[in-house]
């Protein structure tokens, strides 16, 4: 890397690799650690990857943001001599398949950071939740934190904690997103060891486990203050997931985004009736938002009424696709008489967004929700459709 020799020594950032030759550029750029302020380099092999962590062991001192990115089945492991162990003024992390063992001791010298993304972590990079806590008890700037394991195999068979949960949490002052990917049993031991009081995004994405895998799902979400008292609920199914999407309004904030792994529609329809049985916050929702992505199919209409029946606040019903729309007619169609005031009693309009115009989409929806209109209608609570 002569041609930096003639430059100013100006500050250098790494960004890129693609091929063997770009290792060799890196390499050579990187013996100029005094005026590094930047390393991203994403998508390595486990030998670029290797090459690269094992030219990086001297101190960085000005690194301000470092990015690594593995996409080999066993990547190598970082070791604690990884930038001489040390990096006082970095504010950013960011690390996808790259096993970092020793990262809680690394942590103790970065008092400044800001950002830490940890994604798809395996097995040789696990972190215990007790241990992952103590390390972040030190970061008092941090503002965001993303813990992603690779699959449920990057788990201990019996996950547990070394010891119990403190009595007085880990105060994070600044931290105000917190994303999660991974089993419910490491969130629970994590968050009771945590006290975030400006949290006001919180997204969680659970590896397929039986409903009782989120049994303390509501303790969690106790712990987030903004999240308490959501009005926007947003339920999306796909082929293989499930999402739910809690949003408050402005200005208070604060959103809750959840994905359940599983496949089949009435499967996921369980699931989530599962979920809204827990004291969930659903007690301010006033619009809710229904989106079958995949058109899957579905038979069991009561599993459609046990999703609804907890949403006793709604008054606007979105539709944006025809499936979904069919379906919920069907069920909420099965409800006449007094019954038609047991799921969204306050259902004041459906609103459809789908591709296809109304007029297109009302011979399959109005005929059999037309016993719940007229039921409503009697009641002195009629349902519209603007």
């Amino acid at each position: 890397m002569k041609a930096l020799d003639v430059w100013p020594a100006l500050p250098i950032t790494i960004k890129g690799m693609s091929n063997y030759e770009d290792v060799d550029s890196s390499i050579g750029v990187l013996e100029h650690r005094d005026r590094i302020i930047g390393i991203d380099l994403s998508g390595l092999t486990g030998p670029k990857l290797k090459t690269c962590v094992t030219s990086m062991q001297e101190p960085f001192p000005i690194l301000r943001t470092l990015s690594l990115g593995c996409n080999a089945e066993m990547p190598p492991m970082i070791s604690d001599t990884f930038l001489g162990g040390s990096a006082p003024r970095l504010e950013s992390i960011k690390l996808l398949r790259v096993p970092f063992p020793t990262l809680p001791k690394f942590l103790l010298s970065t008092r400044g950071l800001v950002e830490l993304e940890l994604e798809e972590i395996p097995s040789t990079g696990y972190i215990s939740p007790d241990v992952m806590a103590a390390s972040l008890a030190m970061l008092t700037r941090l503002r965001s934190v993303s813990i992603g394991f690779l699959s449920l195999r990057s788990f201990p068979k019996h996950l547990t904690t070394q010891s119990p949960p403190p009595p007085t949490r880990t105060v994070l002052p600044s931290l105000t997103a917190f994303v999660f990917g991974g089993v419910s049993k490491y969130l629970e031991d994590l968050m009771a060891r945590i006290d975030a009081p400006l949290l006001d995004d919180l997204d969680l994405q659970f590896f397929n486990q039986p409903s009782s895998g989120v049994l303390q799902l509501p303790q969690i979400i106790r712990c987030v203050e903004n999240l308490r008292t959501p009005h926007n609920a947003e339920i999306d199914f796909y082929a293989h997931s499930a999402d739910i999407s809690l949003t408050s309004k402005w200005p208070i904030g604060g959103r809750l985004h959840l994905e359940f792994e599983g496949d089949g529609l009435d499967g996921q329809l369980s699931l989530l009736e599962h979920v809204f049985s827990q004291c969930f916050p659903l007690s301010h929702i006033n619009t809710l938002e229904i989106f079958d992505h995949d058109m899957q199919p579905h038979q069991d209409s009561r599993l459609w009424l046990a999703l609804l029946r907890p949403f006793k606040a709604v008054r606007t019903l979105f539709f944006f696709d025809r499936d979904s729309i069919v379906q919920v007619a069907r069920a909420l169609g099965e409800l006449t008489q007094e019954r038609a005031a047991e799921v969204l009693p306050m259902l004041r309009a459906i609103i459809w967004f789908g591709g296809l115009n109304w007029d297109e989409v009302e011979p399959w929806v109005i005929p059999p929700l037309q016993p719940f209109i007229n039921a409503r209608e009697l009641s002195g609570h009629p349902v519209e459709f603007p």
